[in-house]
């Protein structure tokens, strides 16, 4: 199983994992089908930002990224 971080950018995480793209299709994430929405909004948007503003549950997100065999981390930085 593939390890991710929660509080990755989402566009790095497309450009470490092309197939996560369409796992985020699927969850309802259109914008990623848009190369500008890309480089540019996920850029600064992490998963777990991302998730919360598509009012996508994060528990139902984990979930589907285990079922494509990433495993979900939330590794908050500390300040």
């Amino acid at each position: 199983m593939k390890v991710i971080d929660a509080n990755s950018k989402v566009y790095y995480l497309i450009m470490a994992h092309p197939e996560i793209k369409e796992i985020l299709l699927s969850l309802g994430f259109l914008c990623v089908k848009n190369k500008v929405c890309i480089e540019s909004l996920a850029r600064v948007m992490t998963l777990k930002s991302a998730a919360k503003l598509r009012k996508v549950n994060y528990l139902d997100l984990k979930e589907c990224f285990e079922s494509y065999g990433f495993l979900i981390e939330d590794k908050e930085k500390s300040e």
